[in-house]
């Protein structure tokens, strides 16, 4: 129903309300006069003032106690709800929502929780209009210390241990619990935000850092840690020759402290394993010239490539990519089709034509990451292509 029909029928519901409150207060026109206590029927020229009513025995010592209307004072009132109601209907119903949010309430207690030493509430609005949107209220010693509305709040305590120099050393036992608030923007990149806190006794609520894009896993490795570390998603290289699916998402580790995100030196673990790389290569040597061979190939080269190079093997990942060129993206160039044709790769002017260019759009790419000082200095300071084929490491 349009809201003009609305505000029309909110003015014959004004209308009809106030005739209904006239009609209540004056009341009907009774046939004879009668006793206005209990409405008993007077015979005309049977009262007078200064009688007695033969029922109840009112004296009519005035004349307001003889009655010649029926008064509805059920009218009245149903008349005034009427009246009300479509005064409401009148104004709109922006305007209706804007009233009953100063009267009712606007958010109600999602979830609390105690983390540490602070306690998290977590409001959910009720109203429709506001549902995506939370607010989020953190408690220490009873005082509010952070408070914000966001999309989609989520928080929780993790146990850091103290960085104590650049070369990923720790105090051994020593934990830092760290509060962790996170707003999520949704959509299949997963943005996002969290900011981590630091709560003290006293009611100290320092800030740690603050990461994007990213999420807390718990890391284990006999050799040197065991407890949670934050993986910092690189989003950059996302949508940018493959669809969402199929494009490339490489990781970096790190540890939140109050200079932000410290990257830890990468494990054997994490680079792709010789027979990962093996079934990487035959997807890309294998895939079909159809309508999906530019994901299959450049999905499968893009993974390995940035795979290996931000677990510091650089090298080793211009000698995968050489590879998949020569069984993969150089069936591509020579299947791209003129603007206008049907084709399972690229257009023409879509697609670099030599390995060169294309190690050159991909080193431009890197350089454009917000991590690349981090991929330089876990590559021994450079991560450009080498001049001479190398040999693969293994």
């Amino acid at each position: 129903m349009s809201d003009s029909i609305v505000i029309a029928l909110g003015w014959v519901t004004v209308v009809a309300g106030a005739g209904l409150v006239v009609l209540g207060n004056r009341g009907l026109r009774a046939a004879q006069p009668f006793c206005a206590r209990c409405w008993h029927p007077i015979h005309p020229g049977g009262a007078v003032v200064g009688q007695v009513c033969v029922e109840c025995g009112t004296a009519f010592g005035r004349a307001t106690d003889i009655a010649t209307r029926y008064r509805r004072p059920m009218f009245k009132w149903i008349g005034l709800i009427l009246t009300l109601v479509g005064a409401t209907l009148c104004i709109g119903l922006e305007r209706r929502i804007a009233i009953l949010k100063r009267i009712l309430p606007l958010t109600k207690v999602e979830s609390t929780q105690t983390l540490g030493l602070c306690e998290v509430t977590i409001y959910a609005p009720c109203w429709p209009s506001d549902a995506s949107e939370r607010r989020i209220e953190v408690r220490l010693d009873g005082n509010v210390v952070y408070a914000t509305n966001a999309f989609y709040p989520s928080a929780g305590l993790a146990s850091f241990e103290s960085v104590l120099t650049e070369g990923n050393s720790f105090d051994d036992g020593q934990l830092r619990d760290l509060l962790w608030v996170r707003f999520d923007s949704g959509g299949s990149g997963g943005f996002s935000d969290t900011y981590f806190f630091e709560a003290e006794p006293g009611g100290e609520f320092l800030p740690a850092a603050i990461t994007h894009n990213g999420s807390l896993e718990g890391a284990r490795s006999d050799d040197w840690f065991d407890g949670s570390v934050w993986r910092q998603t690189d989003l950059s290289y996302r949508y940018r020759w493959t669809s969402g699916f199929a494009g490339p998402q490489p990781t970096l580790r790190g540890i939140p402290g109050d200079d932000g995100l410290m990257f830890l030196t990468p494990l054997p673990a994490e680079a792709p394993t010789a027979e990962q790389l093996a079934q990487l290569r035959a997807t890309v040597a294998n895939a079909p010239l159809d309508a999906g061979a530019r994901d299959t190939i450049l999905g499968a080269t893009l993974s390995g490539f940035f795979d290996l190079v931000y677990s510091g093997r650089a090298v080793d990942a211009w000698v995968f990519f050489r590879g998949c060129f020569n069984d993969g993206i150089a069936r591509l160039i020579a299947d791209a089709k003129p603007e206008g044709e049907d084709s399972g790769g690229f257009r023409e002017e879509q697609l670099p034509r030599t390995r060169e260019a294309w190690e050159a759009m991909l080193l431009e790419a890197m350089l454009e990451s917000e991590f690349i000082v981090e991929l330089q200095g876990r590559n021994g300071g450079s991560i450009a292509p080498p001049s001479t084929e190398p040999s693969t490491r293994e």
